[in-house]
């Protein structure tokens, strides 16, 4: 009997697995069972900083240790698996770059269970100092509004942030710049429109209190879709700053991961 297991898609950063029998034969107990594991990354423009993945999975009760690092080609994975059936199964996912670094990772637990069908959502979070749009994909139609969160992942002591993100003017147009919650309220915010880019400075005010978290949102950015086509959303290198509260580099700054976006603009709805 077949189980397939299909991890749909790391969009946004989610990763679906699902557990399905393949068969309408009557349940039988088998100590393994062969399993088809998919991996498919959409967009592929999404996965150019992604060369492997690895699914590590855990047997609590028995101690069972699996690990598959299969290739990808194309954009997805095939590969054939076989799994033991149990309860509480670990499934921990990585994401790793061309040098072997894990850049997202996630974990959830299910019970693997031949002739049933079990889901398990693992949200891949980053691992690694990273400078991302929020979500990193969307697909929207001309004469709406779309919102990109511009995040922080794993940077300590920061207390102040520059960077310059660049669009395609002839699909959209930035409506409105505001300042996320990592920073706090007291801050210095000057956003900067221009054509094809914004840039945006935001600092903290000597006068600020209260702790900064080492992950978060340091603005929102609004946009207006003026054409059908198709938008990424990238920032320049030379042009970010991340400073400590006496005006210095952070450590983490040199080797952040700069993550790119995508906005796919329709000229009618449901044209994507």
């Amino acid at each position: 009997m077949k189980i397939r297991l299909s991890v749909y898609r790391i969009l946004y950063c989610f990763v679906l697995l699902g557990l399905c029998s393949c068969s309408n034969t009557p349940t039988q107990y088998q100590p393994q069972a062969p399993v088809d594991l998919r991996i498919t990354f959409k967009p592929s423009l999404l996965t150019t900083l992604i060369s492997a993945v690895r699914l590590h999975i855990y047997y609590p009760g028995t101690g069972e240790t699996r690990e598959e690092l299969p290739s990808i080609a194309g954009g997805t994975i095939r590969d054939t698996l076989v799994l033991t059936p149990g309860n509480n199964v670990e499934f921990h996912l990585q994401a790793l770059s061309a040098q072997d670094t894990v850049l997202y990772e996630g974990y959830d637990t299910l019970d693997v269970v031949i002739g049933g069908s079990t889901v398990v959502t693992i949200l891949m979070e980053p691992v690694v100092s990273m400078l991302r749009p929020s979500p990193m994909y969307q697909s929207v139609v001309v004469a709406s509004e779309v919102t990109v969160g511009i995040d922080v992942y794993n940077i300590s002591q920061l207390y102040g942030a520059a960077f310059r993100l660049y669009f395609d003017d002839n699909v959209l147009s930035i409506k409105s710049v505001s300042p996320g919650a990592l920073l706090g309220e007291s801050i210095l915010f000057t956003p900067n429109v221009q054509e094809g880019y914004v840039a945006v400075g935001i600092s903290r005010l000597p006068t600020a209190t209260g702790l900064v978290g080492e992950s978060g949102r340091l603005a929102a950015i609004v946009f207006n879709t003026v054409a059908g086509g198709e938008s990424t959303l990238e920032f320049d290198p030379t042009r970010l700053k991340l400073t400590d509260q006496d005006g210095e580099p952070i450590p983490e700054a040199a080797k952040i991961v700069l993550e790119t976006g995508v906005i796919v603009v329709g000229n009618t709805p449901g044209a994507n």
